[in-house]
């Protein structure tokens, strides 16, 4: 069965309403284009009575919204990707297979703006000033209006009250990878990416992704999608890191601030600026901390490879990873020569370090062990110079040449020096007698 015969059926929350309509026409759909909105109005329309459609051809939808299906698929995958519209495939004894679309309401125009990856794919369409006019129709509507935010926290409603005693430093916890649901990011990803390119390879590099860029099923959806990852029906891992590499480090140092406030109970007064950077470097990810480094700038490529090798190739984890780095930095000028990282990433590896604390230790011993000077960085060993000789001299000096009368000559001269030492010696030795 080819793929516009099959079925689908729409579902849709609730009616669309004047406010919907705005971030529809204002918000969204600079976007995911008119054809994006065009899907997404007929669909919600299919399914306005009850709430659900009955089952349809995408041959229909094809003719009823006038467009091919390679442009019915695109438009589909625009609306996945800003969270309109979420797509299931369903198979029953009565109806077999088909897909359900379901119609996602657009979010508040205020809480829109408030959404910062939408927020700057608008900019990035609109440009600065039509965003900023955008922007400013939506809060000239709440000028005026104050509020204050009286709802109570779990902690002050369920939580015990603190004792008297001295104020303990609570152990950090280790940063754990993101629980992934890779059947739903499959199921959403079957049309464009065949089955058989999942492996347990494939999910493991994805789980890394997820963990370096922060990515929830929704979002690495939508990074799979481009069409330069996905070409062919197979996930392209290099153009993925590169694409996210671009596209998602967003404000990295005000996460990591952020992570740094948040690390102990007790006040920031209580802690060393040393302690400060070991409990940054035992949460953040390796990404993080290069990206904190450059003052949230984008991590060249070679270094996004480096820190995908030392995680995935070598197996260290994500914060002896850290160390690592900050260690290297620290010793070779914010260089990180690729060499002598894997040197000693290899080393670690073979000693089992697990631990930012052991990664610590060990660092110290190197930093004892070998002095600064004597680090091999990629700069080559100046060869000294050696002047050529010219090419005629050097012709002589290496192949000399003679004529046959220099060396009859030089034969005869020969001889005669060999009869005159033989005379010599008779001679001596008769005289000895």
């Amino acid at each position: 069965m080819f793929w516009q015969e099959i079925q689908f059926r729409s579902r849709q929350e609730k009616s669309l309403d004047g406010t919907d309509l705005f971030s529809l026409t204002h918000l969204y759909q600079p976007i995911v284009g008119v054809m994006g909105v065009g899907l997404y109005v007929t669909l919600h329309a299919q399914a306005s009575e009850q709430g659900t459609s009955s089952l349809l051809t995408h041959t229909y939808l094809f003719k009823l919204l006038a467009i091919s299906h390679n442009q019915l698929l695109e438009a589909r995958y625009q609306l996945e990707g800003a969270g309109l519209l979420r797509t299931f495939e369903k198979n029953d004894h009565s109806d077999g297979n088909y897909l359900e679309y379901q119609v996602v309401s657009p979010l508040a125009p205020l809480t829109f703006f408030q959404t910062r990856p939408l927020a700057l794919q608008l900019q990035q369409r609109l440009g600065k000033e039509e965003y900023q006019l955008v922007k400013n129709q939506v809060w000239t509507e709440e000028k005026g209006l104050s509020s204050v935010d009286l709802t109570k926290t779990f902690q002050e409603v369920f939580g015990q009250k603190t004792t008297t005693s001295p104020p303990i430093i609570q152990a950090t916890k280790k940063r754990k990878s993101p629980n992934i649901d890779f059947g739903f990011v499959r199921s959403r990803l079957s049309t464009i990416i065949k089955s058989t390119s999942w492996t347990a390879q494939l999910e493991s590099e994805l789980k890394q992704a997820c963990y370096l860029f922060k990515l929830d099923e929704m979002a690495l959806i939508k990074a799979i999608q481009n069409p330069e990852v996905s070409y062919g029906g197979f996930v392209n891992l290099e153009k993925l890191f590169h694409h996210l590499n671009t596209t998602s480090p967003v404000a990295a140092t005000n996460v990591v601030s952020q992570q740094m406030e948040s690390k102990t109970v007790v006040s920031e007064s209580s802690l060393s600026q040393k302690e400060k950077h070991f409990q940054l470097l035992e949460t953040i990810s390796p990404f993080e901390l290069l990206a904190h480094y450059q003052g949230g700038a984008a991590v060249p490529k070679s270094e996004m490879n480096l820190i995908q090798s030392l995680l995935a190739d070598y197996q260290l984890p994500s914060p002896v990873v850290n160390v690592l780095l900050d260690y290297v930095m620290l010793k070779c000028d914010r260089k990180l020569p690729k060499a002598y990282v894997e040197k000693i990433a290899s080393h670690w590896k073979r000693l089992n370090i697990q631990t930012s604390k052991q990664a610590r230790e060990q660092a110290i011993k190197e930093h004892t062990k070998q002095p600064r000077e004597q680090i091999n960085t990629t700069r080559a060993r100046r060869k000294p110079s050696v002047k050529k000789l010219p090419k005629t001299i050097a012709r002589e000096v290496l192949e000399p040449t003679f004529t046959d009368e220099e060396l009859q000559g030089t034969y005869e001269d020969i001889q005669a020096t060999m009869k005159f030492l033989r005379s010599t010696e008779n001679q001596v030795l008769h005289n000895k007698e």
